[in-house]
């Protein structure tokens, strides 16, 4: 199976990488937003709730690919998910 966008979700998630090196753990979402320029979010866990999210903005604007990416406040490290859009594939 082909990835979409491949080389565009290694660059996003190198730069979640230097993004977390730099600024540490334990700031709010707003934070790693203005350093990221996108929406994530700070959570525990992803859960079923934020992928089902992120699938209903992708259906609505058609887009085909989503990326959701979570740096948890109690953690080091972060998750990152990547969330196609199937619908009319």
């Amino acid at each position: 199976m082909d990835l979409i966008f491949k080389d565009e979700f290694y660059k996003i998630k190198k730069t979640c990488i230097e993004v977390r090196k730099r600024l540490g753990n334990g700031f709010l979402e707003k934070v790693y937003e203005k350093a990221l320029l996108i929406e994530l979010k700070c959570a525990e866990r992803l859960n079923e709730f934020h992928k089902a999210q992120l699938l209903n903005y992708l259906k609505a604007t058609k887009i085909e690919l989503g990326i959701l990416i979570n740096f948890p406040n109690n953690r080091i490290g972060f998750e990152i998910v990547r969330i196609p859009n199937l619908i009319g594939k």
